[in-house]
């Protein structure tokens, strides 16, 4: 056997931001695949900072973990459950408030609270937070509330009201290293943007077991932190309910808006002028290839398609723009960054 010593450079810097994965198992979970010291290794060994525990109907707390594997300089964990309603769709409550006293560490028991609709359930689920915090839909297409509840993204309406709800805080619009139902997804979110409502998207890995590592998709938070050993839970809820979030599968996008009247702004805050120019850059290792960056507006329109030339920048740099827009009423905008190259290098079956 021989020693060897390897260094992993930086691919790119990400001031201001903590890496968040807000749905993973492990062995608390009846299907999970390894222990909680092998998930919290994996963590880590994946640079990402916050790692939410959504255990299967199990608020557990691998927070003593971390403390006494001596990585809380790398992440930070917050306590969290996978409310797993077979009829009514999987969600995920975080930040949760452990009971030692209760069973499951005090997770809710949805299959003895037979409630008369999802608002209800909502209402009994919201319980485990000490204050406000998160309702986030899972897998909402795979299947998820949307689909047992007949969701229409163009009208708005659900076939199945006792099921769908719309008092929710989040929404996973990535979920895993697979873009199947990614449009279907971003077809309900941009619906309910439409409608007035602000759920914020979310990118997780949902993973299991131990070769499919936590973080892939994962979502970038903007707290003004970078060091998980300054973590600061009520900081960090207050950005990703502000919609300072961007959901990644593997590139970090940054996008500002700009007017004559309005100033500059950031991500999830409002600007007005006749002009808007977005500044657009996106960051990524030497290894990752992207084609293809979209510009969406109100109602899921497409306003611009943007093709990204290699040899444009220089990495980290794989793309940067500003492009002006002219809204003629209230919108919204984001991006979507595209590629055509393979993942499978870097974990089996990604896209």
């Amino acid at each position: 056997a021989a020693d060897a010593e390897f260094e992993l450079a930086l691919a790119y810097e990400t001031p201001g931001q903590l890496s968040a994965d807000f749905h993973v198992h492990s062995a608390p979970s009846p299907d999970g695949k390894c222990q909680m010291e092998e998930r919290i290794a994996t963590v880590v060994a994946n640079d990402l900072q916050v790692h939410v525990s959504t255990d299967h109907d199990q608020i557990a707390d691998y927070r003593p973990l971390v403390e006494a594997m001596g990585v809380s300089t790398w992440m930070a964990s917050v306590p969290g459950d996978e409310a797993s309603s077979v009829l009514r769709g999987h969600v995920n409550l975080y930040p949760a408030v452990p009971d030692p006293t209760a069973p499951n560490n005090g997770a809710p028991t949805w299959w003895e609270m037979q409630p008369a609709s999802t608002a209800e359930l909502f209402e009994r689920y919201r319980e485990v937070f000490a204050d406000e915090g998160f309702i986030q839909i899972n897998h909402g297409r795979g299947p998820g509330m949307f689909s047992l509840g007949g969701y229409d993204p163009e009208d708005g309406e659900a076939t199945s009201p006792d099921i769908y709800d719309s008092g929710f805080d989040s929404m996973e619009i990535l979920n895993g290293n697979g873009y199947s139902d990614a449009e279907e997804l971003r077809a309900d979110w941009c619906s309910h943007l439409d409608r007035g409502l602000r759920p914020i998207a979310i990118g997780v890995s949902d993973v299991h077991g131990r070769r499919h590592g936590p973080g892939y998709g994962r979502t970038y938070v903007e707290s003004g932190i970078d060091d998980p050993a300054e973590f600061d839970e009520d900081t960090f809820f207050a950005a990703l309910r502000s919609g300072k979030a961007v959901v990644s599968g593997g590139p970090f996008v940054t996008l500002s808006a700009s007017s004559e009247d309005g100033g500059t702004v950031g991500l999830g805050e409002t600007i007005t002028g006749e002009i808007i120019t977005l500044a657009i850059q996106v960051l990524g290792p030497t290894w990752m290839g992207i084609d293809e960056v979209w510009v969406y507006g109100e109602g899921c329109q497409v306003l611009e398609v943007l093709e990204v030339d290699p040899e444009a920048h220089e990495t980290p740099i794989l793309f940067e723009i500003e492009t002006t827009l002219y809204p003629l009423a209230d919108t919204y905008y984001f991006v979507e960054v595209r590629g055509s190259q393979s993942m499978g290098y870097v974990g089996r079956g990604a896209d």
